[in-house]
């Protein structure tokens, strides 16, 4: 929005007196542009509450006095969330995420009004908060990688610290998947080594029926012949 168009919004470029003036027609077109965009671009129970107004700067001001909150206190919940938030059960690039967005909602409300030279300065703080935090509020597990990089000096930017923990969580989910193999392992083949009881060579074996070797005359599949009685129908027992 240009300027002009914003002078017609806060009220500066006020309504001209004079109506058959070229500057009261712009005004008046420049106001109905701008109410127009505000109409359209609000929620519609909101645009019936602005209706009543005629000009931008009225419709404006209404909706500063309805909807505007101090961000003092959107700030003083974003310290809290930030203080108490943990890795917990997330991955390290999900932790990242969620912990940098609450940063950068935090710093955009923290440099309105600040000089360039101030947010500088801020930045410079804010950014070694924000590592230190971090990799503070890592789980357990990362314990070695963490103190790894504190104890250098100086402390590597965020970026390579999220490079170095990601690479330890690989290393961490490789060495547990080699851990299960290695225990399961094992155990499956001594299962399935108790789960076959040793078997008896039955090549050595042979059926006194048919008089081939394999197997016993009981399990004989040919026509049963007593070799005593000289019968059929049944063997010796």
């Amino acid at each position: 929005m240009g300027k002009e168009l914003w002078g017609i919004v806060d009220g500066t470029l006020v309504e001209p007196k004079t109506f058959s003036s070229a500057e009261y027609t712009k005004w008046h077109t420049q106001n109905a542009k701008v109410v127009s965009w505000m109409l359209s671009n609000v929620d519609s129970h909101i645009a019936v509450n602005l209706r009543p107004y005629k000009t931008a700067s009225a419709m404006w001001k209404y909706l500063k006095e309805v909807y505007f909150q101090d961000n003092e206190a959107r700030r003083f919940q974003l310290e809290n969330e930030i203080a108490d938030f943990l890795q917990g059960e997330r991955f390290v690039q999900e932790y990242y995420s969620e912990f940098t967005a609450l940063w950068q909602e935090y710093n955009a409300l923290v440099y309105v009004g600040q000089s360039d030279e101030s947010v500088k300065v801020i930045q410079r703080i804010h950014e070694t908060s924000q590592k230190h935090q971090f990799l503070m509020k890592l789980r357990q597990e990362f314990e070695y990688v963490k103190r790894s990089l504190l104890n250098r000096s100086p402390v590597p930017t965020l970026s390579v610290c999220l490079n170095d923990v990601l690479r330890e969580e690989q290393r961490l989910r490789t060495q547990q998947t080699m851990d299960t193999h290695s225990r399961s392992g094992p155990s499956e083949v001594a299962f399935a080594t108790m789960s076959k009881p040793p078997g008896k060579d039955m090549s050595k074996i042979q059926c006194f029926s048919c008089h081939e070797y394999g197997h016993y005359a009981s399990h004989c599949k040919k026509k049963k012949f007593c070799n005593y009685c000289k019968s059929t129908g049944h063997v010796i027992s």
